[in-house]
């Protein structure tokens, strides 16, 4: 009798530039469920007790966050991966984790020419409880100092840029000034602006 034993990648995974390689696959499909499952079986090829240990987390809660998804033809995420979030959605800077957060944004969006989009943004970003903390990125800390006073956390005014150059080619430039206000600013809170451009080439 002939038995056949389950390919787990997780043995396969066994120096870095592999493990880089096999997550490199996993970006490119463009899959979040994908994604979240390449992390996992990442974190099982260097231990999850380890793993667990040094995020901070529970080896239980690590398990839920990086499960991957269960089925992948059913149009459904089965995972929700608080490991990583898409913290870009809050602000382009990344300054803002998804904890104790209320974020008031306005924008609009104009496309001055065909191939052109223009985003411009105003965030108005509060604590969601006066009795929690501003949670900065990363590894998704409470700032010291800050679950007392007003609730607001700051504002941050923002302009995207999308350009499809030729076919193959698009151009994206991001603007944001972020002015801290509350009790980010009583802790040393200070002003700051960035800048981003990057050319995206698909053949």
């Amino acid at each position: 009798m002939v038995k056949i034993k389950a390919l787990d990648v997780a043995e396969f995974l066994d120096t870095p530039e592999v493990a880089v390689l096999y997550l490199t696959e996993a970006l490119m499909s463009g899959d979040p469920a994908m994604v979240a499952k390449a992390l996992g079986t990442i974190a099982r090829s260097h231990g999850m007790a380890a793993v667990a240990e040094k995020s901070g987390l529970s080896r239980e809660n690590l398990y839920r966050a990086l499960s991957g998804d269960g089925n992948l033809q059913d149009n459904r995420l089965g995972t929700f991966n608080a490991l990583y979030p898409a913290l870009q959605y809050y602000s382009q800077p990344g300054l803002f984790a998804p904890s104790n957060l209320i974020n008031f944004q306005p924008n609009i969006t104009v496309d001055p020419r065909k191939g052109l989009s223009v985003n411009v943004a105003w965030s108005s970003l509060h604590r969601e409880s006066k009795a929690d903390a501003f949670y900065a990125t990363p590894p998704l800390v409470p700032l010291s100092g800050t679950a007392a006073g007003k609730r607001l956390i700051g504002e941050e005014a923002s302009v995207n840029l999308a350009w499809q150059a030729t076919v193959h080619m698009t151009v994206l430039v991001t603007y944001a000034g972020f002015a801290p206000g509350g009790s980010v600013r009583q802790v040393g809170g200070r002003s700051g602006h960035w800048f981003l451009a990057l050319a995206q080439f698909k053949v």
